[in-house]
């Protein structure tokens, strides 16, 4: 099935839309007899701001969201998923700040921390980052129908942030930063192993700027539904101004058989042309970041070679140690 994406108005987002994009992408009758639901927001510092920030998901896009999953599938078991972030980034801090408790009480609603549930280990088909499997909260694979539902904005590391990265949000673990030096590596591998069913994005407002988290806001309006992260978000890159074969995050994800890049090959609906540009951060600010994760960089793959050789016996030890990497990475290593 080929990727499908619609643009519309963030008013224009009622029920009929919604039922007319599960009927569009065919996955209506999926909803209808799904027993557990859950919906992904982008609650990135999400225990710190709030949907008026644009740094998180509109909480009355949510709200929508689920009003209408809920008129769909009456039954069902709905969820709100999100994990621990950098910086005492708790979720169930974030769930708090967010009032997210209202929506317990009014649509039956469960927050679900996927920080402190069960892990279990997912083999990556084309590894990037995670050669050895990922760790994700078994409860992601529990989810018999899974909405993201992402915020558009600026990221001074991965350019922008949309469907692709709303899915970084997954990874179980608190300190994330460990990841950002490899961040579009680490967001192929998890979109390999991890698939929404619906995903939405909006700019309700939208952040621009300084993002993630330090940016601007400014209200866009708009949202965007697809059926494939990686063609959703190839739109909004052009869309606000970046050229997605530029998004190192896009591409990476495309090579890996996540979705197709290219905007030609999709079938898009309610756009007529108009841009929405989102300034970018400064030159300055760019070379401050990009330093920034290559210190780190070095100082993480220095850290990982002294907690290799303090758990060695012996120099010997050591040596054969050293020649088993080489012949895995060259394939040229002498015998020891």
């Amino acid at each position: 099935m080929g990727a499908k994406i619609d643009f519309f108005l963030g008013e224009e987002y009622t029920y009929d839309v919604f039922h007319g994009l599960l009927d569009r992408y065919g996955l209506l009758e999926k909803l209808k007899t799904a027993q557990y639901v859950a919906i992904k927001p982008n609650l990135c510092a999400g225990g710190i701001f709030t949907s008026e920030s644009g740094v998180v998901s509109n909480k009355d896009t949510l709200r929508d969201t689920c009003v209408f999953i809920r008129r769909v599938n009456p039954s069902c078991r709905l969820a709100i998923v999100e994990s621990d972030s950098t910086g005492y980034g708790y979720a169930y801090k974030k769930f708090a700040n967010q009032g997210y408790g209202e929506l317990e009480q009014e649509f039956n609603v469960e927050t679900v921390d996927l920080s402190r549930t069960r892990q279990v280990m997912r083999e990556v088909p084309r590894p990037r980052y995670f050669k050895r499997g990922i760790w994700l909260s078994e409860d992601l694979f529990k989810v018999d129908f899974l909405v993201s539902l992402a915020k558009i904005k600026t990221h001074n590391m991965t350019t922008m942030s949309c469907c692709l990265k709303n899915f970084f949000g997954c990874l179980s673990v608190a300190e994330k930063w460990v990841y950002h030096p490899q961040i579009a590596s680490v967001i192929a591998d998890i979109h390999q192993v991890l698939k929404a069913d619906l995903w939405l994005c909006e700019g309700k407002p939208a952040l621009e700027g300084n993002g993630p988290v330090m940016g601007t806001p400014k209200d866009l309006g708009i949202m965007v539904a697809a059926n494939n992260p990686v063609a959703c978000d190839a739109f909004v890159s052009s869309l606000i101004g970046f050229r997605p074969e530029k998004v190192r995050h896009i591409v990476e994800a495309a090579r890996c058989g996540v979705g197709d890049i290219q905007l030609s090959h999709a079938d898009i609906r309610g756009y007529g042309g108009e841009k929405y540009p989102l300034s970018y951060v400064g030159l300055e600010q760019i070379v401050v970041t990009k330093t920034g994760l290559f210190i780190q960089d070095v100082g993480q793959r220095v850290a990982y070679f002294g907690h290799l050789l303090h758990q060695q016996k012996s120099t010997l030890q050591i040596l054969r140690g050293v020649i088993k990497r080489l012949r895995r990475y060259f394939g040229a290593a002498p015998k020891a």
